[in-house]
């Protein structure tokens, strides 16, 4: 909180607010590039994020409340996993997040706008979507939790091609499907070796697209040894497991829900356990972390296996995230 604070402090008018900064800017880069032919701009924008901090009209648009000036409480987003929590403070992070994802979208609209006034929608594919979301009280949880539940991984997608066509689309959409559908529009052929795929493609001929499921999750380093623990969440678009070693540990709620019903539907943990585990496979994993994810969590966990990409690393080797707390 203390660097947010330096970091956003004289804050005079709504210009001055973060979205607005990089929205504006990114407008200025089309306005100075609108006669190229061919441009790629990448907007990383880190709202809407904690804190839910935007201009009090905003926040109150989403809670009335006449005792509240709008202001943030820092509270609100250190609240982590608390089932206790007071029906008010839910609502008021929940008025927060909302107030949040609103003022961003005011700010989108000025860069899509001057996409018009340049001339540029007309030969130019916008794509829209998010790392992750994030939980506002279901199951007593606030922010970022693991496992990955709907709230978190249930992202917009959404692609605008030159012409404007519109349509909605069931495809189960992993993030690595963004690269493919950017290359077709450019005619930019996909190394063999690259899986993604072009969903826009795929959309336009009424395709359900060749994924069964989507895995989220995290790295399995450290996490996956402890016993019992989640190793991922695997989404097939009606349902979503939180996948365990162990099929009987695993938690299975219908998308829309909040209920663990594993119990009541041992026929679709089985179905996507399986399906969970063939698809980690088939990314590459490890195979004697594959050996003990098959073993059902029986095997010796295999400390010194690959995790990722690159593990373990040069010697003395940390991410970038874990230097910053050993700092901290």
């Amino acid at each position: 909180m203390p660097t947010y604070c330096r970091a956003n402090r004289g804050r005079e008018c709504d210009e001055d607010w973060n979205a607005a900064k990089l929205f504006l800017t990114a407008a200025d880069c089309l306005r100075a590039n609108a006669s190229r032919e061919n441009l790629f701009l990448w907007i990383d924008c880190f709202d809407p994020h904690e804190p839910w901090d935007v201009p009090p009209e905003f926040a109150r648009m989403y809670d009335d409340d006449p005792d509240w000036d709008g202001r943030i409480d820092p509270r609100s987003f250190q609240l982590g996993v608390r089932p206790d929590a007071p029906e008010k403070a839910a609502r008021r992070v929940a008025a927060q997040f909302a107030g949040k994802c609103s003022w961003v979208d005011r700010w989108l609209g000025v860069l899509l706008e001057t996409l018009e006034d340049t001339g540029m929608a007309d030969n130019t594919l916008v794509l829209l979507t998010a790392d992750h979301g994030t939980n506002v009280g279901e199951r007593g949880h606030f922010g970022k939790y693991h496992p990955v539940m709907e709230q978190e991984a249930h992202v917009p997608f959404i692609v605008r091609p030159p012409g404007g066509e519109t349509g909605r689309s069931d495809i189960i959409v992993q993030p690595q499907d963004i690269f493919a559908t950017i290359a077709a529009q450019a005619d930019v052929p996909v190394p063999a070796e690259i899986e993604s795929i072009d969903v826009l493609s795929v959309a336009r001929n009424g395709e359900t697209g060749p994924r069964s499921v989507a895995l989220s999750g995290r790295n399995p380093e450290r996490v996956w040894a402890k016993p019992g623990a989640w190793l991922y969440t695997v989404i097939d678009g009606d349902w979503y497991l939180e996948l365990s070693a162990r099929p009987e540990d695993c938690k299975l709620t219908r998308m829309g829900t909040l209920d663990d019903v594993a119990a009541d539907n041992p026929d679709v943990v089985a179905r996507l356990y399986e399906a969970g585990v063939e698809e980690v496979s088939r990314r590459g994993i490890d195979p004697a972390l594959m050996a003990w994810l098959r073993s059902g969590g029986d095997a010796e966990f295999p400390e010194d296996a690959c995790f990722y990409e690159g593990h373990p690393g040069p010697a003395g080797y940390a991410s970038y995230f874990s230097r910053t707390w050993r700092e901290w």
